[in-house]
């Protein structure tokens, strides 16, 4: 073996390492994350929407780690709080869309013909509107709920997902181990099933995996534009919209930290989703040569 190529593989040693300890670190914020959504009336400080006149805009300190916003209520125990609600939009959001999504791309791109058509034109409807008036006429018909906000995000997101779920079947349809499973007369449904979803299961959990990321991103847009879920209770998107808006000067630990927390949440969430399709296509291409 060359110095050259020594020097290769001590790289490629390096960054794999490297790339482990980044995933190492993503998993364990995440897994903080998860804790401060499950268990926040146990990790929070103090009350998340009791107001304290006397506490108005401290800075970070011993006894508000994260300062309090203007109303006197700790951004500490609002920021744990507030994570049960923006992952629970990300969950909920992602989820339906994947659901549909999925299954609908799957659908058009075997089907073909007319069926794919008559789908690909109604998500090219779809995608033609814009996002934000069509969350905005969701949460105006169903409210400014948290299920209403997830709702609306998952309409926005489904037919990206289509598209993506649709271009990996028909990619994987035209496989030469699709016409051999056919000609010995195997079922539509057993091709689906057994030889189509677990191929595009790789992609598609990847990609979902870091649109959970975008669809927090689309909740602190929402409540940018003040359709956020409504005071006292708050997520990350609300807090980011209530201090930017009017304390970032004077007091920018009141979005400085929900902002922190929700960049996490999404840098977390893309990494983990490139160490989950490389975990599962590197599985995949070993179950194939076995």
């Amino acid at each position: 073996m060359g110095i050259k190529d020594m020097q290769n593989t001590f790289l490629e040693t390096l960054k794999s390492y490297i790339w482990t300890i980044t995933v190492f670190i993503a998993m364990l914020s995440f897994f903080i994350l998860v804790l401060f959504a499950l268990f926040p009336t146990v990790i929070s400080t103090h009350d998340p929407i009791a107001q304290d006149a006397n506490s108005i805009l401290l800075a970070p300190s011993s006894t508000h780690l994260m300062g309090t916003d203007w109303a006197g209520r700790d951004i500490f125990s609002r920021v744990v709080h507030g994570s049960r609600i923006s992952l629970y939009i990300g969950i909920i959001s992602i989820m339906l869309a994947s659901i549909i999504g999925c299954i609908t791309g799957i659908f058009s791109g075997y089907m073909g013909g007319y069926t794919d058509l008559i789908v690909q034109r109604v998500v090219d409807t779809l995608l033609g509107i814009p996002s934000i008036v069509m969350a905005l006429v969701i949460i105006v018909s169903f409210g400014s709920s948290a299920t209403a906000i997830a709702i609306a995000i998952s309409v926005a997101m489904t037919p990206q997902i289509v598209r993506l779920s649709r271009a990996t079947t028909l990619s994987i349809k035209t496989d030469p181990y699709i016409d051999a499973v056919e000609s010995i007369g195997a079922t539509e449904g057993r091709i689906v099933f057994n030889h189509i979803m677990p191929n595009i299961t790789p992609v598609m959990l990847s990609q979902i995996t870091g649109y959970f990321g975008m669809a927090i991103v689309a909740e602190t847009t929402l409540s940018f534009l003040g359709l956020g879920v409504a005071p006292p209770y708050s997520s990350w998107g609300r807090m980011i919209q209530e201090g930017s808006t009017q304390y970032m000067e004077t007091a920018p630990w009141t979005t400085l930290f929900p902002g922190f927390a929700m960049s996490i949440t999404v840098v977390c969430s893309a990494i983990l989703g490139d160490s989950i399709g490389h975990l599962l296509n590197r599985k995949h291409r070993i179950s194939k040569l076995l």
